[in-house]
């Protein structure tokens, strides 16, 4: 059996398991490398015996320049029309993904990710499609596990890429890089080779050409391992949302949690943290913007809830108890010689004075700007006062901010106004420029001002 055949098998099986009828409409999400176009090319032969609706579409995310934009789609619409099917090319804005990950202090590969998910979905909708079809591979499932173990994810990330869910198909998920690429040289195929695929920028490909050959080197079987973690974490999870099924009466549609309080109280940390979770996926209006482990861990152990406002770690959203229910909201708050702040795109204002400004890249540097790499954030990003306890990695090694301050002799009834930027991975920057010091930078986050800045985030503090 040719390793076509092997795979058209594959995909048929997928198609029948699947319920896919004369009646479907789908469209397939085409970027012209290896894993479409033989996902179209298999579609394409299969369409006879299922009689489907066929169309490929293309995104243009506005990232990279117009001749090499203008001559994928030319290779785009030259594979299509070999395969045979229409082609549907959507173009975002240039430069808009990019603008608006550094607005937002998020990676571009994300925020790019939203955008393409977005089209697919109003697209199905122009065209009165009920499914799109995605190229993702085995190899890509077992990245992106990886990926989530190190991100430390919980139960539902570790069950990996879904094969089906919301109207997306991936028949080609279970099978591995190396066969879709036999099966393109068999047919003759000539996929668009991905520049990008080889930049470090992206998170992506730094696992893939960094990370797995030391894995592969200590672990030969990790891939198939990887792939069984997620078949185990999807089998668990269906168990404990069966458990859990009378347990949580549910979700409200503006992310209310629909559970009493003193009901919330009685209920077991894990079995807090899947309501939270699920709660803020409800309410939060960016999907992609993660709510982290350490934000929520110690609500999970509280035996009585307080009324009110309920802070939790972290600093940029709160809980709020309101008759007898529990309510996400996001937190701008001031204490008593004391402040937090979410940054977004503008100035921000701090007591004493104090304006941070949040520059995309375009203007006129400044000695005293803190430069950040989106890429390496964890957002949000907020700016706050010192707490006991906090300390920043600086090249020289860890440094407790108390010590900082003591150095720059800082009186104690004035510390509290020093902005302090952080993540959710810990302390970025203490901004001391506008006091008469200098910046502090940890070691992480430290990038050279004369590199090229298409992923910058420029924060500038100042006196007003």
């Amino acid at each position: 059996m040719s390793i076509t055949e092997e795979l058209l098998d594959r995909i048929t099986g997928y198609l029948n398991k699947n319920g896919i009828t004369a009646k479907d409409r789908i469209q397939i999400g085409f970027s012209g490398g290896p894993d479409s176009t033989v996902l179209f090319f298999l579609l394409k032969q299969l369409q006879n015996e299922f009689h489907y609706s066929l169309q490929a579409l293309y995104v243009d995310h506005g990232i990279r320049s117009e001749e090499i934009i203008k001559k994928e789609i030319e290779g785009a619409e030259d594979i299509a029309s070999t395969i045979g099917c229409p082609l549907v090319v959507e173009h975002i804005p240039p430069g808009e993904i990019e603008n608006n990950a550094r607005a937002e202090g998020r990676s571009i590969e994300d925020l790019a990710r939203e955008y393409r998910y977005r089209i697919f979905r109003n697209q199905m909708e122009i065209s009165g499609m009920n499914y799109t079809a995605l190229g993702h591979n085995l190899d890509d499932n077992v990245e992106t596990l990886i990926m989530r173990v190190f991100q430390g994810a919980g139960i539902e990330g570790l069950k990996g890429i879904p094969s089906r869910r919301d109207g997306f198909l991936r028949p080609l998920l279970p099978v591995e890089r190396f066969l879709i690429e036999e099966c393109a040289e068999e047919n003759g195929l000539k996929p668009l080779l991905d520049e990008t695929n080889n930049e470090l920028l992206y998170l992506r490909n730094r696992i893939r050409k960094e990370l797995l050959p030391l894995v592969a080197g200590i672990f030969p079987g990790y891939r198939r391992s990887i792939v069984n973690l997620g078949r185990k974490m999807e089998a668990a999870s269906e168990y404990i949302d069966l458990g859990m099924k009378d347990r949580i009466t549910g979700i409200t549609a503006d992310g209310a949690l629909n559970v009493p309080v003193h009901e919330f109280e009685t209920l077991l940390p894990f079995e807090r943290m899947k309501l939270l979770y699920e709660s803020w996926d409800i309410w939060d209006a960016k999907p992609f913007e993660k709510l982290s482990y350490r934000t929520i861990e110690s609500l999970l152990y509280k035996k009585d809830l307080p009324s009110g406002r309920i802070l939790l770690s972290g600093g940029a959203y709160v809980l709020e108890q309101r008759g007898g229910m529990i309510w996400w909201n996001r937190l701008v708050v001031l204490f008593k010689k004391s402040y937090l702040r979410v940054v977004s795109p503008g100035v921000v204002s701090i007591p004493g004075n104090l304006r941070l400004e949040v520059i995309p890249h375009g203007g006129i540097p400044v000695k005293s700007d803190v430069w950040l790499e989106n890429g390496r954030i964890n957002g949000p990003v907020v700016i706050r006062s010192r707490k006991p306890g906090d300390f920043i990695d600086l090249s020289g090694g860890r440094k407790k901010i108390k010590k900082l301050y003591s150095e720059w002799k800082i009186p104690e009834g004035d510390r509290w106004q020093i902005p302090v930027v952080c993540d959710r991975n810990g302390i970025i920057a203490i901004l001391g420029e506008p006091f008469g010091y200098r910046n502090r930078v940890a070691s992480v986050h430290r990038v050279q001002k004369s590199k090229a800045a298409d992923n910058i985030l420029i924060l500038r503090a100042y006196m007003e």
